[in-house]
């Protein structure tokens, strides 16, 4: 599967979201779509292509254009980048999304929206772990919190509507500990050029999971981009990967 085919799809399926909730059925079978693709090693690729992209055409502070944006249907796509410890703050979706941890893995704490409405107040309803390739998908109106609470590195990718914006605090007022989404992209301070270095780290750890010959030409773009710690990481990653692939052999060998 490529990520083409996902796009296929979306043009395919009536996804109508002005005036009503698209049907759920289209909803999921995104959502499906999604998970096929993540466990596609050239779908992967495509994306972590097209989020390079999206990084080296970002000249100045602020957000930056998604990794995808469907000239032909109100949607994007993005991909968000979990620090170790790194955590959104609770935040409304008001359209139907589809979401997957794109590396590693998220843990996803939900809120009760209709106490939030009629209470103005956060009442949490799940907590679960998302893990890596699994996608899920949101189509009422929904509150919830994702966070990264391992000790590693996580990436999700994420399909929005242009018009996903929040409006409980328009209609009843404020709710203590909601805020932005945006608010967890402000998180850090460091410069434009220290952040696309961490960012590079990442989608290195993600294509690591590799080694077909795309990846690693994949790989060494991420390198000419990256400055000397960037570099020197990737050196560790493939050593580490190096070591693994001969463990693996060795144990192969071992069973035959």
């Amino acid at each position: 599967m490529r990520f083409g085919d996902l796009l296929a799809l979306l043009r395919r399926l009536d996804l109508d979201d002005d005036v009503r909730r698209p049907p759920r059925d289209n909803v999921r079978e995104i959502q499906r779509s999604l998970s096929a693709g993540l466990a596609d090693e050239d779908f992967c690729l495509d994306c972590i292509e097209l989020e390079l992209a999206a990084i080296a055409g970002q000249r100045a502070e602020g957000r930056r254009a998604p990794m995808f944006r469907m000239p032909d249907r109100p949607l994007r796509f993005e991909m968000f980048y979990w620090w170790p410890g790194r955590a959104a703050v609770a935040h409304e979706h008001t359209r139907w999304t589809v979401t997957a941890v794109f590396f590693n893995n998220l843990q996803v704490t939900t809120y009760d929206w209709d106490v939030a409405f009629r209470e103005r107040r956060l009442e949490r309803k799940n907590v679960f772990v998302a893990p890596q390739g699994q996608a899920g998908h949101i189509y009422d109106r929904c509150i919830h919190h994702p966070a990264n609470r391992s000790n590693r590195d996580s990436l999700s990718i994420h399909i929005f509507n242009v018009s996903d914006v929040p409006l409980i605090e328009r209609e009843v007022g404020p709710i203590a500990g909601l805020g932005l989404p945006s608010a967890t992209l402000a998180q850090h301070t460091e410069s434009l050029a220290a952040k696309h270095q961490r960012q590079l780290r990442v989608l290195a750890q993600a294509i690591c999971q590799y080694r077909s010959p795309r990846a690693l030409t994949v790989l060494d773009d991420i390198v000419v981009r990256g400055d000397a710690e960037t570099q020197a990481r990737i050196d560790r990653l493939r050593w580490r990967a190096s070591r693994a692939s001969v463990a693996t052999q060795g144990a192969l060998r071992g069973n035959s």
